[in-house]
């Protein structure tokens, strides 16, 4: 009759137990990784266009009211995910918190200078009161800008 040893019978189990557990560890930290670098990009893309949008509306020759919008699909989709893998300081949240509520603010604001323009066609001081607004919330969006990146290039 043969006998098995230990190391044949169940510290070969043990084995392949451990090693499955570490591959599967391996799997899902990279995957991990895969989807932090991914919410990462989507927010990061949304930041720099809302940038340029806002360089371009700042600009003097830009329409009052233009029919575009600062982009919010990363903000509704990625930020979400980004806060729930808890991996951003209380400062990270802090700046992107500021900017999206600049973005957020700045596509209120140029939805009611649409509905002056077309409540009152001729009401021109109450459509320039809110471009002069909507500027300024264009410029606390560019000078936020960089801060945000920096937030999101510091997430580990």
């Amino acid at each position: 009759m043969y006998e098995t040893s230990f190391w044949e019978g169940t510290g070969a189990a043990l084995i392949s137990v451990f090693l499955g557990v570490a591959f599967t560890y391996f799997l899902s930290t990279r995957s991990e990784k895969r989807r932090l670098s991914s919410y990462k990009s989507s927010l990061r893309a949304e930041i720099d266009l809302c940038k340029i949008m806002s360089e371009e509306y700042n600009k003097q020759d830009a329409p009052q009211a233009p029919s575009w919008r600062m982009p919010t699909h990363a903000w509704t989709n990625s930020y979400p995910e980004l806060l729930s893998l808890g991996v951003m300081t209380q400062e990270q949240v802090t700046a992107l918190n500021e900017i999206y509520v600049e973005i957020n603010a700045l596509n209120l604001g140029l939805d009611q200078i649409n509905d002056a323009r077309l409540i009152a066609r001729g009401a021109g001081n109450i459509m320039q009161e809110e471009a002069d607004r909507n500027k300024l919330k264009a410029s606390k969006i560019i000078s936020r800008h960089q801060k945000a990146l920096d937030a999101l290039s510091s997430i580990k």
